[in-house]
């Protein structure tokens, strides 16, 4: 392995990262890159939104900003850099003419104003892989639009798409998933593309601009309610919403969550042998024989009214995990849904080491943080929760990076 110009190894050792973000998209694909072991220098000024905000009651405010901070921004180089002056202006420009990858998620209105939107920056660099998050991608009248998670979410249409098992969904408001589902899905996204993007400049010095859009990020997770609404004869059908309940009667089975003494546990019969095995695991039931519940393609017709509240009364006499194990033993595809509590002491997170430790606030505060998903054998991820001061490293960038001296200014 290759050590990079800040000491750390790992599969993009050597590979220069610019990031100019507004918020935790960039921010996060920022991240990702530099775990890999690139060099991450982050352009940002004394009032960057995600430095200024608070969310929550002081002490805990300070707290939680400090974690985010040293989750999103452990171990980038930090650059003062003001988009309206003319100097700070070119000596971003020599730090991205220098890099191999920008990640940018400004807003593109705000870009163009500064001389650096995508496209500009593609005609001066060339051979850059540029990669540009916004809101809904860079064509259309909507490129402009204002970002945020919740804007994401709502025009992305899993809002909608979200509340399950209501009769009528047109009746329900939408409803977010929880956390920030389109900030950080998009900075994976984004590292992703500018991965991809690295691999053309390698091999024929040749960049290009990797459009990210937030909507169409969040609308590839509600596929399965647009294949059922293109469907041939089937209109307006949220088949997210709509649960079981199909026109012909034939489109869904019996799967859902289940309430017992400790939670929740999932499961999906869809197969014979998978409604057999769960039938074992609650005894053999004598009321599971009937004639009308053998057929799978028919049997959830009969869930509501008549298989549900057998099955959630002997479930409240169990526990997820009783369930969960007596399941898989038989071949049932059944899991505990568990709470965030759960999940941080799971016994398969625990042994693989997926999270990782690191200090908020002060010295006697530690968090657990999510930590690598994909594991790589020869160039493992490197954690790095120390964050830089806004524009710690400002003097030294033009040294790091072997540019001229002068070419950063502080």
């Amino acid at each position: 392995m290759v050590a990079d110009s800040a000491g750390l190894r790992g599969a993009l050792a050597g590979t220069r990262v610019v990031e100019w973000s507004a918020g935790r998209p960039g921010a996060y694909a920022g991240k990702l890159l530099r775990g890999l072991g690139a060099d991450v220098v982050l352009l940002e000024s004394p009032g960057a939104r995600e430095r200024a905000f608070t969310p929550g009651p002081v002490p805990a405010a300070a707290a939680q900003l400090d974690a985010r901070i040293r989750f999103l921004h452990g171990g980038k180089q930090s650059v003062l850099f003001d988009p309206a002056d003319a100097a700070s202006r070119e000596s971003a420009l020599a730090l991205i003419g220098a890099a191999d990858i920008l990640v940018m998620d400004q807003e593109l209105r705000d870009a163009e104003a500064a001389g650096m939107s995508p496209e500009a920056l593609h005609e001066r660099f060339p051979n850059l892989v540029i990669v540009a998050i916004t809101l809904a991608g860079l064509q259309g009248e909507a490129r402009y639009w204002r970002y945020s998670d919740l804007i994401a979410q709502s025009i992305g249409g899993i809002a909608y798409a979200t509340p399950s098992r209501v009769p009528d969904p047109a009746q329900y408001p939408p409803l977010k998933p929880g956390g920030y589902q389109a900030d950080y899905t998009c900075g994976l996204h984004a590292a992703s593309g500018a991965l991809l993007g690295l691999q053309l400049r390698r091999r024929t010095n040749t960049g290009q601009v990797i459009d990210v859009s937030a909507q169409a990020m969040i609308a590839s997770f509600v596929r399965m309610d647009m294949a059922y609404r293109t469907y041939a004869g089937v209109d307006g059908l949220n088949i997210s919403s709509m649960d079981r309940t199909a026109p012909n009667g034939k489109f869904s089975t019996v799967w859902g969550l289940v309430p017992c003494k400790d939670g929740y546990w999932a499961f999906q019969a869809s197969e014979q042998y998978q409604w057999a095995g769960l039938m074992r695991v609650m005894g053999n039931p004598e009321w599971a024989a009937a004639p009308h519940l053998q057929d799978p393609l028919e049997r959830f017709l009969y869930w509501d009214d008549e298989i549900e509240p057998r099955v959630v009364a002997w479930s409240m006499t169990q526990t997820k995990l009783d369930v969960f194990h007596a399941a898989q033993a038989n071949d049932v595809p059944v899991f505990p849904c568990l709470t965030v509590e759960e999940l941080l002491v799971d016994e398969q997170q625990v042994a693989r080491g997926f999270f990782v430790e690191l200090p908020a606030g002060d010295s006697h505060n530690v968090v657990k943080v999510p930590g690598a998903v994909v594991h790589l054998e020869k160039t493992p991820w490197q954690p790095s929760f120390e964050p830089p001061a806004v524009g710690q490293h400002t003097a030294e960038a033009a040294a790091r990076w072997g540019l001229v001296a002068g070419e950063v200014r502080a």
